[in-house]
């Protein structure tokens, strides 16, 4: 294990040293972090604004997708709603009168 001190500089003060025995135990057992661990080159930044723009684009085309899908499902069941189950449009006035004259079409009570 390596021994670490670390010196503190106030304004009011001059240098105070405090020695490995004074420091907490978390302190002299984590390791050093290079300072430049946390930069960001510019070419790796490019990189991923340029993969973040392709998710979106590629969600953005799923949900368009998605959203024509619901709208054509939708046009379906509002022209199923308008059709009996032969694909014929539901019979109406005069000609429901006569189909259910003749027992052609069950009455409904």
């Amino acid at each position: 294990m390596t021994r670490v001190q670390v010196t503190e500089t106030t304004e009011e003060e001059g240098p105070t040293s405090l020695k490995e025995s004074e420091q907490p135990q978390e302190t002299a057992t984590s390791p050093v972090l290079p300072a430049s661990r946390f930069m960001i080159r510019p070419e790796h930044f490019a990189r991923a604004i340029d993969e973040q723009r392709e998710r979106y684009a590629v969600q953005e085309e799923a949900e368009e997708s998605i959203n024509k899908q619901a709208a054509g499902r939708q046009r379906l069941i509002e022209m199923a709603a308008n059709m009996d189950g032969s694909g014929r449009p539901p019979l109406r006035g005069f000609r429901l009168w006569l189909a259910r004259l003749f027992g052609l079409v069950p009455r409904e009570d």
